[in-house]
């Protein structure tokens, strides 16, 4: 008996769109953690009150209402492979690489977000290439005994169906992020050194925009303000959350990962104000305190930024 396809192989290939929709060869290719990304055709039934004399009193003709693309995609945060240079470009916009060697390679929030062609590898199974993918959501997740993982959303203009898989090429001595290479979590001039959790979010909006003439949305754009959260899982052991809650302290939130060589990855939240801190008690042990920062803009730092920092020169997001 044949044995039905399993998850192993599961991988994506990556590269940036010069035209919204017009599918390019993909050349940077990533091991998946997971992926959610699906096709999804709308029939929802025709609005007149007449269907086909014994059909028992059920709807009967359907039309084509949205054809759309897109879904989650997660991975493994690695300081030198090409894909998450594609990523951070995406989630952001705006990237810059300075240095020449080691290099500095900044996101920073641009105006618009590019759109790319995503191969996913479904598997041992079949593939399927999706067109005018534009990142929704982009979060760094870190926690102890595992690999910081990058989990996004995208939303696509279509795909062209599942095909044959091709020969991925992936980056050779990848060097992954580890939570024990994190350093302290700095907020209004105290470091927390006994963080337990932190995720580093940026929601971009993003919403499909419907036109006549095709079931396909056009490039999809932001839908409402741009939002970075952080929020922290730490060992309660001070009140100076609480208090900046209260008095509605502003401060840049950072942090900075450091591998081997010249890799290190520094995020930057600019003038944090906490939304929340809940620290409660349910028995003798240790307190957990958990903290959720909001991120704003200002006419100078434009309320999130990474920047990663090792040896690929690279292009504009190629590193």
């Amino acid at each position: 008996m044949t044995l039905g396809y399993s998850g192993r192989g599961t991988a994506f290939g990556m590269a940036m769109e010069s035209t919204y929709g017009t599918a390019v060869s993909r050349t940077d290719w990533m091991e998946a953690v997971s992926e959610s990304l699906k096709r999804s055709v709308q029939r929802p039934f025709r609005p007149n009150l007449v269907s086909a004399a014994g059909a028992g009193g059920m709807q009967e003709e359907v039309f084509l209402a949205a054809d759309d693309y897109g879904g989650g995609l997660e991975c493994e945060a690695v300081y030198n492979a090409v894909c998450f240079g594609h990523m951070l470009y995406a989630a952001f916009g705006a990237v810059a690489t300075t240095g020449a060697g080691p290099y500095a390679h900044t996101a920073t929030l641009g105006t618009t977000l590019p759109s790319a062609t995503i191969e996913t590898l479904r598997g041992d199974g079949t593939a399927e290439v999706g067109e005018g993918m534009k990142c929704s959501t982009f979060e760094l997740s870190m926690s102890p005994e595992d690999i910081v993982r990058v989990r996004t959303e995208w939303v696509g203009e279509t795909s062209g169906g599942r095909e044959s898989q091709g020969s991925p090429t992936y980056t050779s001595s990848a060097a992954p992020m580890l939570y024990s290479q994190a350093g302290v979590f700095a907020w209004n001039s105290v470091n927390y050194a006994k963080v337990t959790s932190l995720s580093w979010k940026l929601d971009n909006k993003l919403e499909r925009r419907r036109y006549l003439g095709s079931a396909f949305t056009t490039e999809p754009d932001f839908g409402g303000w741009r939002e970075g959260i952080i929020t922290l899982g730490l060992h309660w052991d001070q009140d100076t959350f609480v208090a900046g809650m209260t008095a509605g302290t502003s401060s840049d939130g950072t942090i900075t990962l450091t591998g081997a060589g010249n890799n290190s990855l520094a995020l930057t939240g600019y003038n944090c104000i906490v939304d929340d801190a809940s620290d409660p008690i349910s028995g003798p042990g240790v307190v957990t305190q958990t903290v959720r920062l909001r991120c704003r803009g200002d006419s100078t730092n434009k309320g999130m930024q990474a920047v990663l920092n090792n040896d690929v020169a690279g292009g504009s997001y190629d590193w």
